[in-house]
């Protein structure tokens, strides 16, 4: 069983991820930051909550970490419910 999320827990620290698109601008979690860049720079198919990284200048999504990261979170939700 997994323990509730410890707040000294920096599992998401030195991750970028999209939190969402306002208009044309993206808003990316950047090392716990928020940071506003132009919508032109998230790689097309990238979606909200997705982790990324930097490939030429762009920011495209890590599927590997992506997966991990949703895993993670469901688990989480997974155990609030059942307790």
């Amino acid at each position: 069983m997994l323990a509730i999320e410890d707040p000294n827990d920096r599992r998401n620290e030195g991750m970028i991820i999209l939190d969402r698109f306002e208009g044309e601008q993206a808003i990316l979690e950047i090392h716990g930051k928020m940071k506003q860049v132009p919508r032109l720079q998230v790689a097309e198919g990238v979606q909200e909550g997705d982790v990324l990284k930097i490939i030429n200048n762009q920011y495209v999504c890590d599927e590997e970490e992506t997966i991990k990261r949703r895993k993670y979170i469901e688990s989480l939700m997974k155990n609030l419910w059942e307790e």
